[in-house]
């Protein structure tokens, strides 16, 4: 869905109203919709998108950065656990706590009786 949207935006002058259009539909809950429904749909198509061609990052980049604002504002808490820690922060925290914790052995005992 987001690729869609992502497609057809304008560079330049006009791509900064484009982007705001583009972030208020995608923001917008389909009606009939839970909140949790759609976020939880279209919070797992944002990583992908952050490792778009050179070409298009900046772009998407924006784009991502103005529709995640929007969300947070929208629906902080949801965006937060469906989007925010699982998708962005979850995969850093499991990436450091590995390097931290992978040494194994150090028992904290000392030669008590």
């Amino acid at each position: 869905m987001l690729e869609a949207f992502l497609g057809g935006l304008p560079e330049g002058h006009e791509s900064q109203h484009a982007h705001t259009k583009v972030a208020q539909l995608l923001t917008s809950l389909p009606s009939g919709v839970k909140a949790v429904e759609y976020i939880g749909k279209l919070a797992p198509q944002f990583p992908p998108l952050l490792h778009t061609p050179a070409r298009d990052r900046v772009l998407v980049q924006k784009l991502l950065a103005l529709v995640v604002n929007r969300l947070c504002q929208r629906f902080p808490s949801l965006t937060r656990d469906l989007l925010l820690f699982p998708l962005l922060f979850r995969p850093f925290l499991l990436s450091s706590s590995g390097k931290e914790g992978g040494g194994g052995g150090g028992g904290g005992g000392r030669g008590g009786g």
